[in-house]
């Protein structure tokens, strides 16, 4: 549980009354590292648990008597849209800062400012792989590099499609033209750069 702080959501599920103890003891975990959403699945005919779960601080307990999975889908949907909709409160000096950027890096909503204009929604990985190349613009990041930074593994055999893959959507959303991309350049038989 040790990178619970880059989790949104957590969705655990109950078949047995026996599960409400482990349950209990998972949500007292995430609550003491995290403050992500945590949603539980019961399909134990009673609610035994669902008071329980509640005062703990999950956030949400479908039953199976009473919850369809569209219905499901829709309580967790809802849940992160309003979330990604947050307020977020900018000072001047980073006013200025997002203006004249070619690439500003949104952390908060992991979204990316294109030369002050267009705003980019970034998945997870998408937005840690820019994050470590801004960290160093113009210099190559290898591929076992990113995939360290991103998986929290060392690279074993052929996985660097995994990072290709990343790059790919990554200059689908970002560059005007992906057969010339302006920001993210590769670097032959080493990796990535970020030309900005």
């Amino acid at each position: 549980m040790s990178n619970l702080n880059k989790l949104q959501a957590i969705v655990a599920f109950e078949n047995e009354i026996s599960d409400v103890t482990k349950l209990c003891e998972m949500i007292l975990a995430v609550r003491e590292q995290s403050d992500c959403y945590i949603f539980i699945v019961s399909t134990n005919p009673n609610d035994t648990g669902k008071m329980i779960y509640l005062r703990l601080g999950v956030d949400f307990v479908f039953t199976e008597n009473h919850h369809e999975l569209e219905e499901i889908l829709l309580v967790m949907n809802n849940t992160f849209s309003r979330n990604r909709k947050e307020v977020i409160r900018v000072s001047n000096e980073d006013k200025k800062e997002m203006k004249s950027s070619k690439l500003f890096l949104i952390h908060s909503n992991f979204s990316v400012l294109i030369e002050g204009v267009r705003e980019v929604a970034l998945t997870r990985l998408e937005f840690q792989t820019l994050n470590l190349l801004a960290e160093k613009p113009k210099v190559a990041f290898s591929y076992e590099e990113i995939y360290r930074e991103l998986y929290q593994e060392k690279l074993e055999g052929n996985r660097t499609y995994r990072v290709a893959n990343i790059i790919f959507h990554l200059r689908k959303k970002i560059e005007v033209s992906t057969n010339r991309p302006m920001y993210i350049k590769t670097v032959r038989s080493k990796g990535y750069m970020l030309d900005i």
